[in-house]
């Protein structure tokens, strides 16, 4: 039986793993063909360079961290985006279930995003921390309305990437607690900069690179497979 069969069944209505299994058991992948609702978009034509030569630039001078990550032996050259769907420079439409890693969590090309951007950048596009700017303080605002109040929470750090953020909260933990030893799970990725690649457990990442020191990995308690996976959790 197909784990991916599975998968696509349990996609297109089986309640739970088990069902789709019992469904599975009598059907074959040439039974499930997927098709992605009509949309009503057209992307403008793209005049960009071709997908070979991005493929020749990514292997000559794309640095490592990045081209080695193309997992798919067809990469796809997307060059437009609206709501769910991303598209390629042929104008095939793809459904978009990464969502830039969670980063595009309003969808490609929103509307009001798209005019709140435009608005912003009409007017000033970046100024230093050492001035004050007023939409630092209006999100701040915004931000701090949404922490309970008995929580004991009232300050906001920003930052510009998830790497920077845990950057940021083992220095806090450290300086807080006074105590250096951090505990990360296994498999988990948490940035590849020179502190979080001690934390982020994955070889792709750690190849050949000297660890930060007073860093300990453990297993990740998952309820679906491993030691505490099934009937163990």
């Amino acid at each position: 039986m197909s784990g991916k069969l599975i998968q696509r069944l349990v996609t297109h209505g089986a309640k739970s793993l088990g069902t789709a299994a019992t469904a599975a058991a009598a059907a074959t992948s040439a039974d499930i063909n997927p098709v992605i609702p009509a949309f009503d978009y057209v992307p403008p034509e793209y005049e960009g360079i071709s997908k070979d030569e991005c493929k020749e630039i990514r292997a000559a001078h794309v640095n490592p961290a990045v081209h080695r990550q193309t997992f798919h032996k067809n990469q796809p050259l997307f060059v437009a985006g609206k709501g769910q769907y991303m598209f390629d420079e042929n104008g095939k439409r793809y459904l978009d279930l990464i969502g830039g890693i969670c980063t595009v969590s309003a969808g490609h090309a929103h509307d009001k995003v798209n005019a709140a951007i435009t608005e912003q950048m009409s007017r000033v596009s970046h100024t230093s921390n050492i001035f004050m700017h007023p939409k630092l303080h209006e999100y701040t605002k915004a931000m701090v309305d949404k922490i309970p109040e008995d929580s004991d929470l009232s300050v906001v750090y920003f930052c510009n990437s998830g790497s920077e953020a845990n950057d940021l909260a083992m220095l806090m933990a450290r300086a807080y607690t006074g105590y250096l030893n951090i505990v990360g799970f296994r498999k988990a990725y948490h940035g590849a900069s020179a502190s979080n690649i001690a934390l982020t457990a994955m070889p792709l990442y750690r190849n050949a690179s000297m660890p930060v020191t007073n860093v300990s990995q453990t297993m990740l308690p998952d309820p679906y497979r491993g030691l505490w996976g099934g009937s163990h959790c």
